[in-house]
């Protein structure tokens, strides 16, 4: 094999013969070689730089479609640089950056491929790309579309011709081989000019598409290649696709369902379902109880909670319109984060869960073949191997339109065992149905849920507003899920039936507070039957009918009139498993909470809040790879251990010192906004006057969520120097649970002192944050250092007054001194951490 030492090395006349007979590396180092001189000359024509980006470009595409016929190998760079000039020509006659038509290299068409072993037809494209694949299989033994990342020519140029359809290859052998006007073609077919546009459009879109195509499988090539890829691992195949399809609104608990037992769990789907939460939710919209009423809500927190009810942490990433967005570095980051995620799960054993791979419905993937670049996904419809860059694109089969989402689903580590007893399962799913039956699970749109729901769905009956189609759907879901309610009593009924009692009391009480329980549920259960027989899914019924409207009404009055005496015996029996006696606590129950950066459109009422009087930092905040590496480095330093469940949300909260907290933001906040990079939350007594200074100053506004949001109104915005802030008008201790407290006696606490801000003029900015937040309370808050000073790049920084203390504190924590310094003249000592991240953290030793 020739080395890359011996091509460097070679004339370009050896690299010609070299890359005629298909060598690939000889062909990529010609181009190497000559591309910074082809540019140079392609900008002594044209100086818009991207415009002769454009024209090499095509002119290299023509080089290698002609290089077998040339003649003189020694003439190669004048022969290159005829080719640019007169592509460059062409490009200036046609209007240049702005013109309509942008050449594509020729192409003609071939009925005939070349015979074996014999010399290809230059002028044709088909015989040429023939030839080339065939060699690059023959001389390295593999196939070429996998060495695209080392041949990206050779590989986009079939590509494309293979995308096009009969007509579009005979419109681009015409205008880009044939070097014809489109008027031109247009007059030789007979037909209108308008067609011709819009098929060169076509083509165009086609070769883009393709490009990109390419491109993301050679990044993911990359990308894998450098985190020690090239593995494949799949695991058992979950059964979604063997046994009938449940309603797509019960796509969650039925992929958790048939995961659990791909693993061996010996898992119901009532278990999977009750569990979850899915059995006791009803949402519906208002006015229309439309057929989307079950996903019109923050499946995300609720999921969240849900997976840990059956016993598991769980990281996700959720992107909206993901796949309708155009190319760029933050989608593809998205892309390669996900990938790396569902990776990391299935390496783990786990299954991961994928929205719209196959169809529209959620799937489960078991396996990956990083060669082929190939998921192993099943859902309800079928079992099949999809692209990884089916990721950033979409599949084929799927309406982008519709399915637009980037949304996956992970594992992520089992809680500990005090955490997965059955009755501390229970309690945590009772406080869930307690929680969606007040009507305090978040939504989006005008939604209504828990026992509100009924009184929505039984006012859209009166005023005859109900969507037929919708109401059967919900009403054919909802039935469901309390069959499955009913079904996941008797079951927790048995399993009291099965166990030594600790407290025969206890033990009483409860198994008739679960019988209390299942009777309500039964009933319910019984009148959704008689509702689902009036209104049939997917016929829908008579909904307007005005005896089926009557009786409709009364039977959901029933149903929530039974629902509510069930809720009641719930609240009842929590009372009872949260009694400790026995010797038996019941370990804290902790939920994952909405995170205060999230927006429902207004749907719930803000906290009362205590309106403050003057701006104040109320947070340092911090953005995370992994939001449970971070929040356990962080507990650690401060000597916090966060409740399990904390490390599981996409936000987590440390108390620090002087009401200031840390805000530790998952990575999966930053892939949905690709400019949120915040540095502090400062709250303020008006956002709206905040934001008009902070427009007034020309602040960018990185973002700024509508009013109404479920916590907190805010607006984040970059000052001169880059620093994002989040400006917000309700304090976070009101919307969000601190993980824990630290002791009183911990050796390292956060520095008092105010926030270093690191900037290009520390004056001018001390000015545009007084003006902001008001003169006082900046300089209290805030400190501008020269953005080259020593203590510029410590966001986060620490103090102690034990050095030995809190030096076996950092060892004990598996933490690394990166650096030590000393100031002798300021009597200080400072140790340099580094958080997960790479963050670099001070921690100074100070004379008490």
């Amino acid at each position: 094999m020739t080395t890359d030492i011996e091509l460097e090395l070679d004339s370009d006349e050896a690299l010609i013969e070299r890359a005629r007979q298909g060598n690939r590396e000889a062909y990529n180092e010609l181009l190497a070689r000559h591309r910074g001189r082809a540019f140079a000359w392609a900008k002594q024509i044209t100086s818009d730089h991207h415009l002769a980006e454009d024209i090499v470009q095509e002119a290299l595409v023509r080089a290698f479609l002609k290089l077998g016929t040339m003649t003189d190998l020694t003439k190669f760079l004048p022969w290159l640089r005829t080719i640019v000039r007169n592509q460059a020509m062409m490009k200036l006659r046609r209007g240049g950056p702005h013109g309509r038509e942008k050449p594509f290299p020729p192409l003609r068409d071939s009925a005939t491929s070349a015979s074996e072993g014999a010399e290809p037809d230059w002028r044709d494209l088909d015989t040429v790309l023939r030839h080339y694949a065939k060699r690059a299989g023959t001389d390295n033994g593999t196939d070429s579309a996998a060495s695209g990342a080392e041949s990206p020519l050779a590989e986009w140029l079939p590509a494309v011709v293979k995308a096009l359809g009969p007509r579009e290859r005979d419109v681009f052998e015409k205008h880009f081989y044939g070097q014809l006007s489109p008027q031109e073609i247009a007059d030789h077919w007979n037909t209108n000019v308008n067609t011709i546009h819009k098929a060169l459009s076509r083509i165009r879109r086609k070769a883009e598409d393709t490009r990109i195509e390419l491109d993301i499988r050679s990044r993911i090539r990359s990308h894998i290649d450098a985190r020690g890829g090239g593995k494949r691992v799949v695991l058992a195949k979950p059964g979604l696709a063997d046994e009938p399809p449940v309603h797509p609104g019960a796509a969650f608990p039925n992929a958790l369902y048939h995961i659990l037992r791909s693993l061996g769990r010996p898992v119901t789907m009532a278990e999977a379902t009750g569990y979850t939460g899915y059995a006791f939710v009803l949402n519906v919209r208002r006015s229309t109880i439309g057929a989307e009423s079950p996903m019109i809500w923050d499946w995300d927190t609720f999921l969240s909670n849900a997976l840990l009810n059956l016993g598991f942490h769980s990281r996700y990433v959720d992107y909206q319109h993901y796949k309708n967005a155009g190319s760029s570095p933050h989608k593809t980051r998205n892309l390669l984060f996900t990938l790396d995620m569902i990776r990391d799960s299935i390496d783990r054993g786990m299954p991961a869960l994928l929205s719209s791979a196959i169809s529209y419905d959620l799937a489960v993937v078991y396996g990956y073949d990083d060669e082929k670049q190939t998921l192993y996904v099943a859902d309800p419809q079928s079992c099949e191997q999809i692209s990884y860059s089916s990721l950033y694109s979409g599949s084929p089969k799927i309406d982008k339109a519709i399915s637009r989402e980037l949304y996956a689903f992970v594992f992520d580590g089992e809680l500990d065992d005090d955490r997965r007893l059955p009755e501390h399962r229970l309690v945590r799913l009772l406080e869930r149905i307690v929680r969606h039956s007040d009507g305090d699970d978040p939504t989006f749109m005008p939604c209504a849920g828990g026992l509100r729901a009924y009184d929505e769905w039984i006012a859209a009956f009166e005023s005859g507003t109900i969507e037929p189609l919708g109401n059967a759907s919900n009403l054919n879901l909802y039935g469901w899920f309390r069959e499955q309610a009913v079904s996941f009593w008797k079951e927790r009924i048995g399993e009291y039936d099965g166990r030594r009692p600790e407290s025969a009391d206890r033990h009483r009480l409860a198994k008739d507070g679960l019988l209390e329980v299942k009777r309500c549920y039964e009933r319910v259960s019984e009148t959704f039957e008689k509702l689902r027989e009036l209104f049939p899914f997917p016929q829908g019924g008579t909904p307007h009918d005005p005896d089926c409207m009557r009786q409709a009404v009364q039977l959901l009055r029933k149903a929530r009139e039974d629902e509510a005496s069930g809720i009641a015996r719930i609240r009842e029996l929590l009372r009872t498993l949260r009694e400790r006696s026995g010797g038996s606590a019941i370990a804290p129950v902790q939920h994952i909470a909405l995170s205060p950066f999230y927006s429902f459109g207004g749907n719930r009422p803000k906290p009362s809040n205590e309106p403050s009087k003057a701006g104040a930092l109320e947070a340092v905040v911090c953005m995370c790879a992994s939001l449970k590496e971070s929040m356990t480095f962080y507990g650690k330093l401060l000597g916090i251990e966060p409740a399990p469940e904390r490390l599981s949300g996409p936000v987590g909260f440390l108390p620090l010192r002087d009401a200031r907290l840390l805000v530790l933001m998952d990575r999966r906040l930053d892939l949905n906004h690709a400019d949120w990079q915040p540095a502090f939350y400062i709250r303020v007594p008006d956002v709206d006057k905040a934001y008009d200074d902070a427009r007034r100053q020309g602040w960018k506004i990185v973002n700024f969520l509508d009013k109404g949001g479920l916590f907190t109104d805010f607006f984040i915005a970059a000052d001169p120097d880059g620093h994002q802030l989040i400006v917000g008008s309700h304090s976070l201790s009101h919307a969000f649970p601190f993980a824990g407290a630290a002791p009183a006696r911990h050796p390292l606490a956060f520095d008092a002192g105010p926030a270093v801000v690191a900037a290009k003029n520390p004056i001018a900015s001390a000015r545009a944050y007084a003006d902001l937040f008001g003169p006082d309370e900046a300089g209290r808050w805030f400190r501008f250092a020269d953005k080259y000073g020593p203590d510029s790049s410590f966001k986060l920084r620490f103090e102690t007054a034990d050095a030995d203390q809190a030096y076996r504190l950092i060892r004990k924590c598996d933490m690394t001194v990166a650096q030590a310094a000393e100031d002798g003249a300021a009597g200080i000592r400072r140790w340099i951490l580094r958080d997960p991240d790479g963050r670099p953290l001070a921690v100074d030793v100070v004379r008490s």
